[in-house]
């Protein structure tokens, strides 16, 4: 009896609880980071590796890039045709649609640093992309140039800004710029003149090391400057005062301070040793300079022989093999 007792008790006890393990889809709050791990990793039997792999997070992106900027000195009228790259946030192939505009804002800089904010152009969800242009009858003359996509309008707004006077709004979040990073670096930069010339100088590169980094930079440079109609001349190679370790970009405008950032970085930047130097002194206002470097001894041999050569390949063929 008292066996079949203790039976019906082991047998009607109740156990401890069982909590369910939640499995790795569950952690996944964004329904857009769901939708890919439906999509791609449902049937995987090793979820964690199979997301890492198939639905990497993507950050939104934005790109300002002019097509086409023209300023009329004599008229002091301007003229911009630009467009706006956006590249949508996700996971994996599934995107996460913005669903409020966006507003592109034109400033233009006068010599004595008056900040002169153009029209407003607004961009709105599906039609990012499409291309505005603005022409404005601007009566001074101009130096620099600031285009921006922004995030926000604020409307309405109490603001000693000329932008704020005429439309009645600012714009805020920015989300990209012309020149390119201006939000981070606040480098300026002007309107580019209808020619610069790159100059070219052995800090103890060889010729043929020369001629690669020009070829670079001025494929860089023509890119960069076409909407502006800048054309590019290319001054013969020379040997530089003193070698140099790092490759160094230099320039002699002060508001060229920006594309001379924008050349290193189409160079490869640190990674590929190139590095932007310090300004040109002197009068010069539209050269830039590439100072190549190489090894110290073949520098101090072109200084001895050919610092006044007018063919420093010749003479480096010639003296300093």
């Amino acid at each position: 009896m008292f066996l079949a007792w203790l039976l019906i008790a082991c047998s009607t006890t109740p156990g401890p609880a069982i909590e369910a393990v939640p499995s790795f889809a569950d952690g996944l709050t964004t329904p857009a980071a769901r939708a890919c791990f439906d999509a791609a990793c449902a049937e995987s039997a090793d979820s964690a590796t199979c997301f890492a792999t198939s639905c990497p997070e993507r950050l939104e992106g934005w790109k300002l890039v002019p097509e086409k900027v023209q300023w009329d000195d004599e008229e002091q009228i301007f003229f911009l045709e630009a467009h706006v790259e956006h590249t949508p946030a996700g996971w994996g192939n599934v995107d996460v649609l913005r669903d409020e505009p966006v507003f592109v804002g034109v400033t233009l800089i006068t010599p004595d640093n008056e900040e002169i904010d153009l029209a407003i152009a607004t961009r709105f969800p599906g039609a990012f992309e499409e291309p505005f242009f603005i022409s404005s009858e601007v009566g001074k003359p101009v130096l620099d140039l600031i285009v921006g996509v922004w995030a926000r309008k604020i409307e309405p707004c109490d603001n000693e800004r000329l932008g704020c006077q005429l439309f009645g709004f600012l714009l805020d979040g920015p989300m990209a710029s012309w020149p390119p990073g201006f939000y981070d670096t606040m480098e300026r930069q002007r309107l580019p003149p209808q020619d610069i010339t790159l100059l070219a100088r052995s800090g103890g590169a060889r010729a043929a090391q020369i001629d690669a980094a020009v070829v670079q930079a001025v494929r860089g440079l023509e890119a960069l400057l076409a909407p502006f109609g800048t054309t590019v001349t290319v001054g013969a190679p020379a040997v530089a005062d003193a070698a140099v370790e790092q490759s160094t970009l230099r320039y002699s405008a002060p508001h060229d301070i920006a594309l001379a950032r924008m050349v290193v970085e189409h160079l490869g930047g640190k990674d590929a040793g190139w590095v932007r130097g310090e300004r040109i002194d002197g009068d010069a206002q539209d050269v830039l300079e590439l100072v190549v470097a190489g090894d110290p001894a073949h520098h101090a041999c072109l200084l001895e022989h050919c610092a006044d050569a007018p063919d420093l390949a010749g003479c480096e063929a010639a003296s300093c093999q």
